[in-house]
């Protein structure tokens, strides 16, 4: 019996790397490889410094904001001084001091904010090496948080698709999702998108919770549905 222990220990060990708890980890494994050489690949090669001014003003008004200057901008526009006049709500030497933003939503700038107060954003610019071709450190990490969110709305696409469909379904979306090049050009620029993104998925999660729930025979007092109701209204009020 002991001749064959060794032998027995061998099979279940290959059975487990075959069908048992270790084949979903070997696959999940190299699953993530892929992904991450695919995005090792795109990033290193096809990535730019922004070029949308929408960006580059959504990273000034954080900086504002991170620096304690308020939810100001540099960016002037000639019909939000004029607005601003003809309100009434700031003075004209307010005006000229520091110009209050009434463009941008707040909670992209808001994040980024929270972003550059934990990270150590290097804002100058070494003109030594003004020569050298280098990247925007503040423009790397805040790509690195849109890229962040680009995976988050990964697992998004498919945890709703095997909820609403099965499991081929998801992996279905988020292959299609995970190729497809404008979402990664989106990830890479500097813009909102991705963080819109997530909180449209994660708005159509608490729809089709709310409607699986509500229907499902199952007694919920007025409270659940006032919570569930005011969760779906704060997702598209982030939007």
């Amino acid at each position: 019996v002991s001749a064959h222990e060794p032998m027995i220990r061998l099979q279940e060990i290959i059975h487990s790397l075959e069908e048992g708890k270790w084949a979903k980890r070997i696959r999940g494994l190299v699953l993530l490889l892929l992904i991450g050489s695919l995005g090792l690949v795109y990033n290193l090669n096809l990535t730019q410094n922004f070029t949308s001014p929408e960006a580059m003003d959504a990273a000034q008004l954080a900086r504002n904001i991170a620096e304690g200057r308020g939810y100001t901008t540099r960016f002037i526009r000639p019909l939000s001084f004029d607005i601003l006049r003809q309100q009434g709500a700031v003075s004209d030497e307010e005006l000229r001091s520091e110009f209050p933003d009434i463009t941008n939503p707040p909670v992209y700038p808001l994040l980024l904010a929270g972003l550059m107060k934990v990270l150590p954003f290097e804002f100058e610019i070494d003109l030594q090496k003004a020569n050298e071709f280098q990247r925007y450190q503040p423009e790397f990490l805040i790509w690195f948080l849109n890229q962040a969110l680009f995976f988050m709305a990964l697992i998004q696409i498919f945890r709703l698709g095997e909820r609403l469909f099965d499991q081929p379904v998801a992996w279905c979306a988020a292959l299609v999702f995970l190729g497809t090049e404008l979402y990664w050009k989106f990830s890479n620029s500097g813009l909102p998108t991705m963080l819109l993104l997530v909180l449209f998925l994660a708005l159509t999660k608490t729809l089709v919770r709310l409607e699986e729930q509500g229907n499902d025979g199952r007694p919920r007092g007025g409270g659940w549905f006032a919570g569930m109701a005011l969760w779906a209204g704060a997702l598209a009020g982030l939007g």
